[in-house]
């Protein structure tokens, strides 16, 4: 795990990195990070492959890669061979580093999205309603992850009775008639 001091050592080395080192060039000319596109479930984890390149495309060989959390700290971590968890939803950022030996670092900074996980609890709103014939009400749930977070995924709602209420699939119930009707 990256500690406190070794990601303000990764930010001051981005800040030297920027400024005169006296230090020459690095011979790493961009670093490729993968995968794509960056979103991981809030609570799962995703080992980032990082590749040092040169002009040409090539690696360099010597290239030594670091990790350090930027911004996210409590949505993520992140150890020193690139495994990030992420521990809640947010939008944790991470720099990376890749360093050769008497060269000035190359630094790249990654944004990943942490999103809720698949629902696996709905909160309803009403949980019981008393409509005349034609009277509408608009029904309200939300969706949960198993973590808690609220989940993004739609909900579609459906009449066990459709005779006697109808239900549009966003919530939207009427009474048509007469009856009892189950709406989940």
């Amino acid at each position: 795990m990256i500690t406190t001091l070794s990601a303000l050592l990764l930010a001051s080395l981005q800040v030297v990195s920027q400024q005169a080192t006296g230090l020459p060039d690095s011979p790493v000319d961009r670093i490729e990070v993968s995968p794509r596109p960056r979103e991981i479930t809030a609570g799962d984890s995703v080992r980032l492959t990082v590749r040092a390149l040169d002009a040409q495309g090539k690696p360099v060989p010597n290239a030594t890669i670091r990790y350090a959390l930027r911004s996210g700290w409590g949505e993520a971590t992140i150890d020193s061979t690139g495994m990030l968890v992420a521990s809640s939803v947010g939008k944790p950022i991470v720099t990376i580093a890749a360093v050769v030996p008497g060269r000035a670092p190359k630094i790249e900074t990654v944004e990943l999205r942490a999103v809720p996980g698949a629902p696996a609890r709905i909160e309803v709103a009403t949980r019981s309603l008393k409509l005349i014939v034609g009277q509408s009400y608009q029904l309200g749930a939300v969706p949960f992850s198993k973590a808690n977070d609220r989940a993004t995924a739609a909900v579609a709602w459906k009449s066990a009775s459709p005779r006697a209420a109808r239900v549009t699939e966003s919530g939207f119930v009427t009474a048509v008639a007469p009856g009892r009707a189950v709406l989940t």
